[in-house]
């Protein structure tokens, strides 16, 4: 896979980018840490396979954003490919990949994501994993192999090629193996069982024999019960019914007893009502004086009301009149307030200014000391710019002192803090172990239990076979009796000369002889039949059982998974507090050094040094910031004279004003004073407010009388509504008295009926009385029945049982060669399955295919390594070695290098021979699980291969990429080493602005 062209959008910290791959061979991508280096390559693994750092698919979209897009051109053995990824936030992401098709591109998208992510794959041969362990050189891991203990390489070999695979199935064999071991110990414990039970048969026969006469003498006595039975029932359902009679007679008397009371108060309603119509019609000639008397006071009231609205009117007038009038009088007072308010202030301003022109000696004198002492300030101002920028270093290195002694003590406390957490975990140890040794028993135990609930299943599946069998004999034998059936209908219909069945000549004994066989037949296929339902009935029960019992095992096993995991969080907690213990005593000794530090004054020895010198140079300056003060102090008590000597020039101009305008003000005042005294104004407001008062006297209105005729009006008006009540009283009159009639009659009938009713009970209560009660014997007579029934069932139940387990005996006998086929044959899995985990396990197919790999590795590694030291290097891979002892080999996996002093352990290399072998093996094992994927790797990318090599380290790898460059199309190496950017043939620069990061290619 070669990049072409990369466009993103949204995506991670960039806005829009876009990167052309065109004409880059060897390609640096700089930038400064966070600037978006990284963010390149996870746009270009996001849009291939979907993947990248981020936790979500959200997260690649840009902050304030709502969809990100990558789009990326590339070329895959000669054929051009295009690929846009897209992810709206909060909603599904969307896949499109097409194949270049003359000047445009055609669409190989599939109906879902991950079908289209499938054809990709095929495209790229690689999936994510391959990609990262292959093309992409990750910080930090080109030594990765190298650096590694012999033991651990394999690991690391493990880990590239993805050999976990095969952890997985040797796991899946082990519990293969442990499931048919489970098998094979149930199956002998089965057999096992089975040999018991056929020793049991003819204790079995005998016991079935004796219970089944023991039912047939329950039977009988069952059937005397059952007629005592029904005789007391009887009687006491017609005690029964006489009961319910009278139940029904007391409702009746309970109804008619609340409808009396009803009516009864109905009664002495209607009674009130007619009193009060009674009462209203009595009064009917002091009603009629009242409404009299009621029309005369509204005549009185209407003529009052027309006087009082023109005395309204008129009142009305005379208060506008009469606020016009004020508000003239106000008018004039305010401009006499304004004039006098304006000549104070003349003459006030004429006295100020006379007194200023007294003063023009003094302000003079002023003025030459303010000079004078302006001239000392400005010396002051000058020491002062001198002497700030030393004080203000000063003062920072103080803080700076400070801070460093804060710093000091900051850490003690944190390390007092720290030891405190450790001692507190290391006081919980006994709990965790306690804890630990609990839940380490309750798992043995639940493992216990999965063991028996395979048991368990095994049972219930060996019940439910057992029951579908029954039920086919069931069938069988019902079948029996109809065929049974038929036989004995054609034997009744034919006559007596030939056999229905045969054809043969039949007399009268014959056809008795055989319809006895019928019965007899008949009735032995019943028993059968009434066997083998209590039969089924006691297999359903065990099967009911066996499924209780089964789910109850599996809530319980379902707590074990979170065991397991408590388990082994405890575990690790107990090996972490282990590890406190050295950890305090290294907190104790840094505690204790930072304290004689602290003591000592032993931190900051350069500023206390720049502070010292600081300290002379402000003593050579001479500045006293008291006599600046002092000097400034007097300029503000001199300058008073300046701001004096303006007024001065004021106060010449303003007197002369004053002088012309105070007289003018003086006469206007005069005049507006007099106005007021003598009320001249306003005449014609005066005159209509006299004619007014002449009119209101004429009138003659008297508001109180006013109020009490409208008194009396409102206190005579509700003789009105008293006559409409008359009127309508005797209407109703007549009609409530017949009312009151009929109801006493009613009263009268229902009381009658009611003494009846009481009557009738009396009667029946002394017959009920005479009877009998047989609910004793009925209670006795039960008992007895549910004791014969239950001892019938018991009877019926250990026969079945019986029954049932001889029929299990022989089904046993029939199973047992079956069970042992079974066990013959779980055994050979169990070895089967034990041989592949051994296989799929570390020194299995593991070990083969690294043996096979190696002698790949080390060819490629080696043809690396003739152009990376010149044919002076040479890579061996040793899988094995001898023991200590010499009497056997080890597994290794030893890296010796041959050159021109002979062949030595890659342990003792270092400097740029080492580094050519790390590039050098580290760049065969891409190459290598690339081929393995069937992909050429045309593409290299290394992240930050120089962040952790000193300067001529990075020239080292430098020069092996560059002599490897030739063996691919396009090679990226990330870093944020600025002075790298001249080593390479092109560089991408990534800078971040506050638009997100941007890209600027320089070829």
């Amino acid at each position: 896979m070669i990049p072409l062209q990369l466009s993103l959008s949204n995506f991670l910290s960039y806005r829009d980018g876009h990167l052309d791959f065109s004409g880059m061979h060897t390609a640096c991508i700089c930038g400064v840490n966070g600037a978006g280096k990284s963010s390149l390559l996870e746009a270009l693994t996001w849009v291939l396979w979907g993947k990248s750092r981020a936790e979500s698919d959200d997260d690649v979209v840009r902050r304030g954003a709502t969809e990100a897009r990558v789009d990326l051109s590339f070329r895959c053995e000669g054929q051009l490919f295009r690929i846009i990824r897209t992810r709206l936030l909060a909603k599904a992401s969307s896949l499109e990949f097409q194949v270049g098709d003359g000047g445009g591109f055609r669409t190989l998208t599939r109906q879902s994501m991950r079908a289209t992510q499938e054809a990709i794959n095929e495209v790229l041969k690689m999936d994510y994993e391959t990609f990262i362990n292959s093309a992409y050189l990750r910080q930090g891991r080109a030594d990765e192999f190298t650096i590694k203990r012999p033991a651990e390489r394999k690991e690391v070999l493990v880990e590239i090629l993805s050999l976990n695979r095969y952890e997985q199935l040797c796991e899946r064999s082990k519990e293969h193996e442990k499931h048919f071991a489970t098998r094979v110990q149930m199956l002998k414990e089965s057999l096992q069982r089975s040999r018991l039970a056929i020793a049991e048969r003819s204790q079995l026969e005998a016991r079935r024999n004796a219970i089944a006469a023991d039912l047939e003498q329950l039977r009988e006595r069952h059937t005397e019960i059952e007629e005592r039975l029904k005789f007391f029932n009887a009687q006491a359902r017609a005690r029964e019914q006489f009961q319910q009679q009278l139940v029904r007679l007391e409702q009746q008397i309970q109804q008619l007893s609340t409808a009396l009371s009803r009516q009864h108060t109905q009664l002495e309603r209607q009674a009130r009502t007619v009193q009060e119509l009674e009462v209203l019609l009595a009064q009917e000639g002091q009603i009629a004086q009242g409404c009299a008397r009621y029309q005369q006071l509204h005549a009185e009231e209407a003529a009052l009301s027309e006087r009082s609205k023109s005395h309204k009117d008129l009142s009305e007038k005379r208060t506008e009149l009469e606020r016009r009038l004020d508000e003239a009088r106000h008018q004039r007072e305010l401009q006499l307030q304004a004039q006098k308010s304006r000549l104070d202030t003349l003459l006030l301003q004429r006295g100020e200014a006379q007194a200023t022109l007294k003063d023009a000696a003094k302000i003079e004198q002023g003025l030459a000391d303010l000079a004078r002492a302006r001239e000392v300030l400005n010396g002051y101002d000058q020491r002062q710019r001198e002497f700030f920028p030393l004080n203000g270093e000063k003062d920072q290195i103080e803080k700076d002192i400070h801070r460093a002694y804060s710093d000091l003590a900051a850490q003690i406390a944190v390390r007092e803090q720290q030891l405190r957490q450790l001692q507190q975990e290391m006081g919980r140890r006994a709990f965790h172990e306690q804890t630990y040794q609990k839940v380490s028993e309750k798992i043995e135990q639940l493992e216990k239990k999965r063991v028996y609930q395979q048991r368990v299943a095994e049972k219930g599946l060996e019940r439910r076979e057992f029951e579908g069998r029954l039920k086919l004999q069931q069938e069988r034998l019902r079948k029996e009796l109809e065929q049974l059936a038929e036989k004995t209908q054609l034997l009744a219909a034919e006559g007596e000369s030939a056999c229905p069945l045969c054809g043969g000549p039949l007399d009268g004994e014959h056809r008795q002889q055989l319809r006895e066989q019928h019965q007899q037949l008949h009735a032995e296929i019943d028993d059968q039949l009434v066997l083998l339902t209590h039969q089924i009935s006691t297999a359903e029960h065990e099967v009911r059982v066996l499924r209780g019992e089964y789910a109850e095992l599996v809530r319980e096993l379902e707590q074990l998974p979170s065991l397991l995991q408590q388990q082994a969080q405890l575990r690790l907690q107990l090996t972490t507090i282990e590890a406190h213990r050295t950890q305090i005593q290294q907190l104790r000794s840094e505690i204790q050094e930072i304290g004689t530090q602290l003591e000592r004054g032993d931190y900051a020895h350069d500023l206390k040094k720049r502070h010292a010198e600081l300290l002379q140079q402000m003593q050579l300056v001479g500045y006293d910031e008291k006599d600046h003060a002092m000097a400034r102090a007097e300029v503000d008590r001199w300058r008073w004279a300046e701001i004096k000597a303006s007024e001065l020039a004021r106060a010449q101009r303003q007197l002369a004003q004053l002088e012309s305008e105070i007289p003018a003000l003086e006469a206007t005042c005069g005049t507006l004073h007099t106005e007021l005294a003598t009320h001249d104004y306003a005449q014609d407001l005066r005159a209509q407010l006299a004619t007014i008062h002449q009119q209101l006297n004429a009138l003659g209105y008297d508001f109180n009388a006013h109020q009490n005729v409208r008194k009396q009006v409102s206190e005579h008006q509700h003789w009105l509504s008293r006559h409409a009540e008359l009127i309508k009283a005797r209407n109703r009159y007549p009609e409530e008295r017949s009312i009151l009639q009929e109801a006493k009659k009613a009263w009268q009938d229902s009381s009658e009926q009611l003494a009846s009713l009481q009557q009738q009970r009396q009667i029946q209560q002394r017959e009920l009385a005479d009877l009998a009660d047989p609910s004793e014997a009925i209670v006795l007579w039960q008992l007895e029945e549910r004791t014969s029934r239950a001892r019938q069932e018991e009877q019926l139940s250990e026969l079945g049982a019986a029954h049932q387990r001889l029929v299990q005996i022989a089904q046993i006998e029939s199973q047992t060669t079956q069970q042992q086929r079974e066990l013959e044959d779980a055994q050979r899995q169990q070895l089967l399955y034990k041989e592949l985990s051994r296989a799929f396990g570390k020194n299995g197919i593991q070990t083969l295919i690294i043996e096979n790999v190696l002698p790949e590795l080390e060819s490629e590694t080696n043809r690396l390594l003739a152009r990376l030291a010149d044919s002076q290097l040479h890579v061996q891979f040793v899988t094995q070695r001898a023991a200590k002892n010499a009497k056997k080999l080890i597994d290794t996996l030893d890296i010796l290098i041959a050159d021109a002093r002979g062949t030595r352990p890659y342990e003792t290399y270092s400097g740029g021979e080492a580094y050519r072998v790390n590039f050098a093996i580290r760049l065969a094992l891409s190459r290598l699980l690339a081929r393995r994927s069937g992909a050429a790797l045309q593409t290299l990318i290394i992240d930050e291969g120089f962040g952790t090599q000193d300067q001529q380290g990075r020239e080292r790898l430098v020069q092996s990429i560059n002599a490897v460059a030739d063996d691919f199309a396009c090679i990226l190496v990330i870093t944020h080493i600025h002075e790298l950017k001249e080593a390479f043939q092109s560089r991408i620069e990534v800078e971040k602005s506050h638009q997100g990061s941007q890209l600027q290619v320089v070829l």
